[in-house]
């Protein structure tokens, strides 16, 4: 009897849904050297990777500020109004189509943070993060890259040359 059991279950084909993973990075310095603020082409970069057959629609991208942006010495802080992200491009692979762009994505073209409370990157995703390999686990990566953009203004003259700030 177990043996039937046992032949049973081995013929029953298993289904499990597969996983993205999320990696973010950062190139974190930005030269301010006058009062017109400055932009890192550079500053961002997210990557959604899995792998096998992938469909996940209407996904979101969001980013909170953890903490006020404060100077080393604690003395300063930048208005977080001030900072803001705009995408630049995507890559990566896919299987049938290629990745999806940032004007398919649907992805704000500037995006201000908000003292503590989420600023989506992505509010809404038209395209979905979708995979459909010929092989088995196919590989997926969606790569995109944001600018960092401090606005300029004279509140930057009341920061002395060199100051230092940290953002969380």
């Amino acid at each position: 009897m177990n043996k039937y059991i046992l032949i049973t279950l081995f013929c029953i084909p298993f289904f499990g849904f597969s996983q993205v993973s999320f990696t973010s990075w950062v190139n974190s310095y930005l030269q301010i050297n006058s009062y017109n603020g400055n932009t890192n082409p550079d500053a961002y970069t997210v990557t959604f990777a899995g792998n096998g057959n992938l469909n996940i629609p209407n996904w979101k991208l969001s980013a909170r500020l953890k903490q006020n942006i404060v100077s080393e010495d604690g003395k300063f802080t930048i208005p977080s109004n001030k900072i803001s992200f705009q995408p630049i491009s995507t890559n990566g692979q896919a299987y049938p189509n290629p990745v999806p762009t940032i004007s398919q994505i649907g992805a704000p073209l500037n995006v201000f943070l908000q003292e503590n409370s989420e600023s989506f990157l992505i509010p809404n995703s038209n395209a979905p993060i979708y995979n459909n390999p010929q092989t088995p686990n196919g590989y997926y990566n969606l790569q995109l890259k944001y600018a960092l953009t401090l606005l300029g203004g004279s509140y930057l003259g009341s920061f002395p040359a060199w100051t230092r700030f940290t953002a969380s």
